[in-house]
């Protein structure tokens, strides 16, 4: 359960520093976020949500 909550900590906290700075330091920001969950605690990246990608792109 203490590691689920420093997980979110590290989500919450990589998207308000993000937010400050701006939309594309908000990228940035949460992929270096998403680097020290996959690289730090060895959790799985999901999938991109192409689904809505496709669907946002058509005319």
């Amino acid at each position: 359960m203490t590691l689920m909550i420093i997980q979110l900590l590290i989500v919450l906290g990589a998207l308000y520093v993000g937010s400050r700075y701006g939309s594309l330091a908000l990228g940035a920001i949460s992929g270096i976020g998403l680097g020290i969950l996959v690289f730090g605690f060895g959790m799985k990246p999901g999938t991109p949500p192409t689904d809505v990608i496709s669907l946002l792109s058509q005319p």
